[in-house]
């Protein structure tokens, strides 16, 4: 058996043998994204940044887990939204913390948002569609998901540092 060359993982930067080319085609862009992973990241769920490159509390995030060297992988929401089942995951995980399906959907929603008024006054059934439908227009930043029980929306390094 041939040994496999030496690359970086696109996720969390480990170098060794282990890695695995993986080919993921983008269903509406007709295009094929090529990454790497290593064995690690692709058998164990990771962190998950969801955000937008210039969100400046996105950058911080991916440099809080950076300087300490816990595995993640950002998501722009501008290249690939979160799909249903991402986005049912992390309503769910901060429902739980939050205390209701509703409340986890008003801690996801930017009060500051220049679209904020076309969500304020929905009644709550509708609110989760079109946040679903505007994620980066009305979505607050960063969104961080450890696996699919625990999720956080912003800035929370205490509740991160708890995160391996």
């Amino acid at each position: 058996m041939a040994e496999s060359p030496t690359a970086a993982c696109g996720g969390c930067a480990h170098m060794n043998n282990n890695i695995i080319l993986l080919i993921l085609r983008k269903p509406n862009a007709g295009c094929i994204l090529v990454t790497y992973s290593c064995v690690f990241c692709y058998t164990n769920f990771m962190i998950q940044i969801f955000g937008t490159n210039k969100s400046f509390d996105c950058k911080a995030a991916q440099r809080f887990f950076k300087e300490r060297r816990i595995p993640f992988q950002f998501v722009d929401l501008k290249e690939k939204e979160m799909s249903a089942g991402e986005f049912d995951s992390v309503v769910t995980a901060l429902a739980r913390t939050e205390g209701g399906r509703d409340a986890a959907l008003d801690a996801l929603i930017d009060k500051k948002a220049k679209d904020y008024a076309s969500i304020a006054y929905l009644d709550d059934s509708e609110k989760e569609g079109k946040l679903f439908e505007n994620q980066v227009a009305l979505m607050k930043q960063p969104v961080c998901r450890n696996g699919k029980t625990e999720a956080t929306v912003g800035m929370a390094q205490k509740i991160w540092e708890g995160w391996k």
